[in-house]
């Protein structure tokens, strides 16, 4: 399983907005192969991304509190 901090993270558009429409995150096989958070490899979500982020939030502030 991947940590939080090596899940790639790129840029992309949906082909039905066009080149000029960019988006950022995950894709949905490396956000499933990191969490297998979902109910498969190839969508994400509206919730799961939120959770995983409020986790990533709560362990970064452990480790600023040690």
């Amino acid at each position: 399983m991947l940590e939080i901090d090596q899940l790639p993270i790129t840029e992309w558009n949906y082909k039905s907005e066009g080149p000029t429409v960019k988006h950022i995150g995950p894709v949905a096989q490396d956000f499933w192969a990191a969490f297998h958070l979902g109910n498969n490899s190839t969508s994400i979500s509206t919730i799961d991304p939120a959770g995983v982020a409020l986790l990533g939030i709560q362990a970064l502030d452990q480790k600023v509190a040690a």
